[in-house]
């Protein structure tokens, strides 16, 4: 809905269920400060906004340059369920974007480990426009019936990663768990903003610097936050 151009969505914040997770993936973007401003071709040239078509990417200006996204998914750890018995995870990969760039994989499930299972599975995904894109992991367990259960997920703004490799906590949404994931993803947003901040000292950009460092403030107060809380 927020790629629709929507300005207000009422979400249930008392269910982690799959739409509340695309929004707090969407709004780690500008620091986590609670908007995000459009793309710039969608503001910045009056033709290209009026032409655009979500449904038709040979709508999209030739600024937005495609991306070919590899995603090497490669191992995890400490992999949990609730009840008793060992888990066979698989993990899915979706893009959540424009009709014509939103697409779902998922990689072979490995049995009987929740440990410490290891895929080494590749993935390529071409995203004609990144900007309005998100990157959603999900990690399932496949029963005895070969049916999935949910075990943690974790969604990110296309445009904020970084080509390296990755450390990915879940968010599980369950207790404690819960409470060790909005750590981490805490600290994930604080990197990000001090990169940001190196950025735009590099560009001399001293308006940014100043929003970065207020947001960077704000991130780094709920961060102490948390980190008192037991779990």
């Amino acid at each position: 809905m927020w790629n629709c151009g929507v300005q207000m969505v009422a979400l249930n914040y008392q269910t982690g269920d799959r739409p509340m997770q695309l929004n707090q993936g969407k709004f780690m973007q500008n620091g986590g400060c609670g908007y995000v401003l459009k793309p710039d071709f969608l503001t910045s040239n009056l033709e290209d906004r009026n032409s655009f078509d979500i449904y038709n990417k040979e709508t999209l200006p030739k600024s937005v340059e495609p991306l070919a996204l590899i995603i090497n998914i490669i191992a995890a750890r400490h992999l949990m369920k609730n009840g008793r018995g060992i888990v066979s995870p698989f993990v899915e990969i979706e893009i959540v974007g424009l009709e014509y760039d939103s697409v779902k994989l998922k990689t072979s499930t490995i049995r009987d480990n929740g440990f410490n299972p290891v895929w080494k599975e590749c993935f390529t995904f071409e995203v004609f426009c990144p900007d309005l894109a998100l990157l959603r992991f999900v990690v399932y367990n496949e029963d005895m019936f070969g049916d999935p259960n949910f075990i943690g997920q974790a969604t990110y703004p296309l445009n904020m990663l970084l080509s390296c490799e990755n450390l990915i906590y879940m968010w599980s949404f369950q207790g404690n768990e819960e409470a060790y994931a909005q750590t981490q993803e805490l600290k994930n947003q604080a990197r990000y903003l001090n990169r940001a901040i190196e950025e735009d000292m590099a560009n001399g950009d001293a308006l940014n610097v100043e929003r970065h460092r207020l947001a960077l403030r704000s991130v780094e107060q709920q961060l102490a936050l948390k980190i008192k809380e037991k779990f």
